[in-house]
This record gives structure tokens, C-alpha cells and sequence, in this order.
């Protein structure tokens, strides 16, 4: 065992005299573990650090008892991570960016990579992008500049990210709308720790990568089927959206499908991919108790309003 690893063992006593000195040593090493060769090194350096700035940020006292082992790198993996801002929130955003490289994702931020025409560059760096994060707070809300980048990031259908950084605020106007239907997480102080909403968040892009990975498509083009045109589908586009892809939806894939079929407000908000996958199997095999279940348990009324259900559900089945 190293002395680094030795270090780590000890902080976790329950032995205040044993455990404290031993925090100090690391603390005073992280410089040096995060020029390590070692990612297990520079990871925990980083988690010190993001831990330190956490406490700093909403004045609570962080334990941070876990290493991550294993990495894998993902330098090669098609798209970058955007990070988009208010200048408020730099600070725990910039911790989040640190945390992200060391687990080996390429991630855009314009403290780093700003040239040029400052339009051109944003654009770039949503167009280039697999996912995007988005601040949630009245400061982002209010920024036109925020505005334009997630504007221009949905228009191209990146997978959204959501991070709550402000504790009191409920998204609200064009913020909401977009986020509506989306999971975000929560880095505005609720956990009493960086690592819990972090961790969560790692879990959600690894999901999304290996999805693109297991799609075969390129990062510029990562959605589901349906959201790649704006024109009319065709069959042919919907050849691989079986029932069992379906179950396997995002939420924001679930919301772009609502949103593409003008749905929104005719399904609940709150309906998720396997109980579409479920109205596809109804309505192939028993469609009797299909629109039964979508006008007494949907609560869909009118006959437009049933038009647009079956008519969405076709065009998956076709």
C-alpha cells in the first residue's frame, strides 16, 4: 500500500486524532496528486477540492470518503459536454467542469475555450456537443445570452441537462417550458455533499454516451428517430421504435415525442416511455380496452384530442 492510499484509509477512522492529520496530508498532497500519472490520484485530488469549494458555497462541513476506481477514459467518445452559464455560478459550475475531465469526458466552457467572435464560438460549441447543461435559476433565465445557447442547443436536439443552482427557484417562463419534462439535479445546496447530486449526474451521462455509442449515430445527430426532421414522418423512419425501445425512452425523449405530435396537454405531463410502450401493445392487441384506457384513465376527451393519440402511436407502429 502507498502512502497516498495508507492517507486515505486512516481519514476514514472514526479516530478524530487519527483522521484529521491525515485530511491535512492529502490536502497538502492534491497539488501533486493532481499532476499524478495515476486517475485515481487526480480524481480524489479534484473531489477535495470540489468538496472544499461545496462547503464554501453553502457553508456546510463535507466528508468525502470515496475514491473512484476504474475510470475509463472517454476522450475518444464522439460530442463534448457544453457547460451554459450565468457568470453567477461559475464557481460551482468550473468544479463540475474539473470533475467531468477527470472522469475523462471532453467538456466546453468558455473560460477555457473563448476565441474569436464570441457568437461564432458559442454556436460551435453547441453544434459540436452530445449534451449540453443548463443552469436553473432566475439569473440563467434572465440571460439573454443563456437564452440563445439553450434555445439553440434544443433546436438541434442535444440531450438537455438541467442543474438546479438556485434552492428557491422553480422554473419559470421559456426556462420552464423547456425543462418541463426533463430529470435535472440538484447542485443548489439541498444534499449536504458535492458528491451525492454529482455522482447522479455522472450516472445520466455515462447513460446517454452508451446509448449514442449503442445507436451507432454521430453526437450531432444524438436523439431518437422521431426528433431528427421537422417534416412529416415516413414509416421508414420509425423502422427500429419498437415497444421495446420505446420502454427504453428518456424523459426528454418523452417529451420531444409529445412535443412532435402536439400531445403536450392532451397526455400527462407526467407519462412516461413504458406506459407508451404499453399503449402500442394495446392498441395492437386488444383496442377495445386501448380507448377505453386512454379516455378513462388518460382522461383524453374529444375526438381530436383521440386522433392525435392514435394517429402518434401509428406512426411508431408503422
Amino acid at each position: 500500500m502507498g502512502v497516498v492510499e495508507f492517507l486515505i484509509q486512516m481519514k476514514k477512522s472514526d479516530d478524530e486524532k487519527l483522521n484529521k492529520p491525515c485530511r491535512g496530508a492529502l490536502w497538502t498532497l492534491r497539488t501533486a496528486m493532481k499532476q499524478s500519472d495515476s486517475k485515481i490520484y487526480r480524481e480524489y485530488a479534484l473531489q477535495m477540492e470540489a468538496a472544499r469549494t461545496w462547503s464554501k458555497l453553502h457553508g456546510r462541513v463535507t466528508k468525502l470518503d470515496k475514491t473512484t476506481n476504474g475510470t475509463e477514459d472517454k476522450t475518444n467518445a464522439p460530442g463534448h459536454i457544453m457547460i451554459s452559464y450565468n457568470s453567477s455560478d461559475r464557481v460551482l459550475m468550473t468544479t463540475i467542469r474539473d470533475r467531468l475531465r477527470t472522469c475523462g469526458y471532453t467538456v466546453w466552457m468558455d473560460v477555457d475555450q473563448m476565441t474569436g467572435s464570441t457568437t461564432d464560438a458559442m454556436a460551435e460549441a453547441v453544434e459540436n456537443s452530445l449534451i449540453v447543461l443548463i443552469c436553473l435559476s432566475e439569473k440563467y433565465k434572465n440571460s439573454l445570452y443563456c437564452r440563445n445557447e439553450a434555445n439553440y442547443a434544443y433546436d438541434l436536439r442535444k440531450t438537455i441537462i438541467p442543474l438546479k443552482t438556485a434552492r428557491d427557484y422553480k422554473p419559470d417562463g421559456w426556462l420552464g417550458f423547456m425543462c418541463a419534462s426533463k430529470l435535472f439535479f440538484d447542485f443548489s445546496g439541498k444534499y449536504p455533499n458535492f458528491e451525492e447530486p454529482m455522482s447522479k449526474l455522472l450516472k445520466e451521462i455515462e447513460s446517454v454516451y452508451t446509448q449514442n455509442a449503442k445507436d451507432g449515430q454521430k453526437a450531432t445527430t444524438h436523439q431518437v428517430r422521431i426528433s431528427h426532421s421537422d417534416t412529416n414522418p415516413t414509416p421508414s423512419t420509425y423502422t427500429r421504435l419498437t415497444e421495446k425501445t420505446v420502454k427504453k425512452w428518456t424523459v426528454s425523449e418523452v417529451h420531444l415525442w409529445l412535443q412532435k405530435y402536439d400531445l403536450i396537454g392532451v397526455l400527462p405531463d407526467n407519462i412516461t416511455a413504458g406506459e407508451i410502450a404499453l399503449l402500442l401493445r394495446m392498441q395492437k392487441e386488444c383496442q377495445e380496452f386501448f380507448y377505453k384506457c386512454v379516455q378513462e384513465v388518460l382522461k383524453v376527451k374529444g375526438l381530436l384530442s383521440m386522433s392525435k393519440v392514435v394517429w402518434a402511436l401509428d406512426e411508431i407502429s408503422s
